[in-house]
């Protein structure tokens, strides 16, 4: 069954250009636009971006909202209010970067949600990532996903199970310690970031596995740190060794600010397979009665 999209503006204001070629591939979608605010860098007050998402919510013709641009400023919103309108109106959401803080949110309120585009970056995708998108959208279902990794250690002979989780290093980090951080015990915790130094990429990390319980995840698994100066993967292994022995790694999920984002159910269950060392997540029914 198609699922009408809810056009949602919980961070930073889109650029135009973009925003209107990535609404071109939805046609029929509803925008719920904040009013601008004082500050430049958020789409709208905090009361407004707050009501943007209520407003999807209650609005019985959409069946997902689709976080038009992430930046900065979810965190801002009123966590209480949205928790309250989600919990009377579950529906999925998709989105990544800034609207990892929603991912958290839906996480709390026992929800499932999708990390994957933003409006803004869906004329840019390849074409495989555009597509599952899509179908998504026009069916309600998030189609089966099977990923390559590489594993950083022995995988467990069993292999690995467990809820998908992740998103954004920074924001996990600057939700951790705050009502909007949630356990990620148990989970295949899945990472990306944009333009961090390796100093503060250390740091974020650093943040999230002792603020959090991120060192008692299932996997963790990174994805893309795209345009990421003098990025080297190893260190970030060693801090994750440090700080979260154990814990088995994996890298190479194709999602993030880069070329690709495969788009991946939160709060659905995820196995890595030992034998193959493949990321697979089965179908994930994402409409009103999942």
């Amino acid at each position: 069954m198609p699922l009408l999209p809810g056009i949602v503006f919980p961070s930073s204001p889109p650029p135009p250009e973009p925003l209107a070629a990535g609404l071109r591939l939805l046609p029929g979608s509803r925008l719920f636009s904040p009013t601008p605010g004082p500050w430049p860098f958020l789409a709208g007050d905090d009361a407004d971006r707050t009501a943007s998402v209520c407003d999807a919510l209650r609005d019985p013709g959409v069946g997902i909202l689709i976080a038009a641009r992430g930046g900065h400023g979810a965190l801002r919103l009123d966590r209480p209010r949205i928790l309250d309108v989600l919990r009377a109106h579950p529906k999925p959401l998709v989105g990544f970067s800034d609207v990892t803080a929603l991912h958290l949110l839906w996480q709390t309120a026992g929800v499932r949600s999708v990390s994957g585009p933003n409006v803004t970056q869906l004329p840019e995708l390849p074409q495989e990532h555009l597509a599952r998108f899509l179908t998504l959208v026009d069916t309600g279902a998030l189609l089966a996903l099977e990923v390559p990794l590489t594993s950083h250690q022995t995988t467990p002979e069993h292999g690995i199970s467990g809820p998908l989780a992740g998103g954004n290093l920074t924001v996990l980090a600057s939700a951790a310690g705050t009502p909007w951080s949630v356990s990620l015990a148990g989970r295949i915790v899945i990472l990306e970031e944009v333009r961090e130094a390796p100093y503060r990429l250390d740091r974020l990390l650093w943040q999230v596995l002792t603020a959090t319980d991120l060192s008692r995840a299932a996997a963790l698994v990174f994805g893309e740190f795209t345009e990421c100066p003098r990025f080297d993967l190893e260190l970030l292994l060693a801090t994750c060794r440090r700080f979260a022995p154990g814990v088995p790694l994996f890298s190479g999920f194709p999602a993030g600010h880069g070329a690709r984002n495969l788009a991946f159910a939160c709060g659905a269950d995820a196995r890595i397979d030992a034998r193959t060392g493949r990321l697979i997540q089965p179908e994930v029914r994402l409409d009103a009665r999942s």
